[in-house]
């Protein structure tokens, strides 16, 4: 048995540890298969390196599978094997979703209601974080409208002054009368996105979202999303940027703000050249704060842009081989490199 092996079976060994040595000899070789199924490892936090080939693996049987519930157990596995297909069996990132979303299909599951549901969150929002947002635009119908609702304080209002003028809350008397007047009402691609190109930089916590399709049909899409985000508190960041000589971490934090959100998208589906198009014609954009029991269980695991080439947690190996090949495709000097 050599480097050469793909698949390693070490499953009905009563093994309490992971064993390291044999991995890291295998891990150097072709190895892209794991099998660690029914034995006794207890932990994947204290026992897992990264395991950055890794395709296929089998844990089911260990202890540490009946201590964390299945959104927990897949998410910790994606940490340590980034590159995973298939967890115990079964196949999980087959549409680009770094970690599964939670998905509430209230019509039938079907594999193309999935398939377009995934690759949609996972455009739009890593669209939507990456800066300049102009490539949003694609998404969206030429005649497009977008409502956005808040239900912040005046306080809380003064803080995020990029929503204050452009939303509507028929229980506050101001923005009432926005509604009432029919105004902060976006219509077309263009004005939509040079409005979201006025917000923050945000990052959206994907592990948080939750799903809803409420039809999927040969014309149309109704779908509700909500979730986690956090973006600059550009208020507070510009106070604390001249004043604050504190802990630069604890200034990050002070400075996010992070939001809980419900958008409720409503597509129209035409078909071209056999392929289907969708455009969202309508939007309703609803925020508050979180809550603070959402905001301490969101961004605990590494949220991956798609629009960023970069590994996650490398080891020694990796950060060698992809520092030697920057070097040779850049010329710049070694210690330019790592940095």
């Amino acid at each position: 048995m050599g480097r050469d092996v793909k698949m390693l079976n070490l499953s009905n060994n009563q093994l309490n540890q992971v064993p390291l040595e044999i991995l890291n000899f295998f891990t150097r070789g072709d190895m892209i298969g794991l099998n660690l199924s029914n034995n006794n490892i207890p932990s994947v936090q204290e026992q897992f390196r990264v395991g950055s080939k890794v395709e296929y693996l089998w844990l089911e049987g260990n202890p540490l599978c009946e201590e964390l519930e299945i959104n927990d157990y897949i998410k910790k596995i994606l940490i340590k094997f980034p590159r995973l297909l298939e967890l115990d069996g079964v196949r999980i990132n087959q549409h680009g979703i770094i970690y599964p979303i939670f998905k509430h299909f209230v019509v039938t599951a079907q594999k193309k209601t999935k398939m377009v549901v995934e690759k949609f969150v996972t455009m739009y929002f890593n669209h939507y974080d990456s800066m300049p947002r102009t490539k949003i635009n694609m998404f969206y119908d030429m005649n497009a409208v977008l409502t956005i609702s808040t239900d912040f304080s005046d306080c809380e209002d003064l803080a995020m002054p990029h929503y204050a003028k452009c939303v509507r809350n028929i229980m506050h008397p101001i923005k009432r009368a926005r509604t009432e007047n029919k105004m902060c009402i976006f219509r077309s691609r263009n004005s939509i996105t040079n409005l979201f190109e006025q917000f923050p930089e945000s990052t959206h916590d994907v592990n948080t979202f939750n799903v809803d399709v409420l039809k999927h049909d040969s014309g149309q899409m109704l779908l509700v999303i909500d979730g986690i985000y956090k973006e600059q508190n550009q208020v507070l960041d510009g106070i604390y940027k001249e004043n604050y000589t504190g802990d630069a971490d604890n200034k990050k934090n002070i400075s996010e703000n992070y939001l809980q959100f419900r958008r409720t998208f409503i597509f129209n589906i035409h078909t071209a050249n056999g392929v289907s198009l969708y455009h969202i014609t309508n939007e309703m954009f609803s925020i508050s704060l979180a809550e603070r029991e959402r905001k301490d269980n969101s961004f605990k695991f590494p949220i991956r842009k798609m629009n960023n080439l970069s590994l996650i947690n490398p080891d020694k190996a990796e950060i060698k081989s992809i520092s030697k090949a920057f070097k040779h495709l850049t010329m710049l000097k070694k210690s330019e490199v790592e940095r």
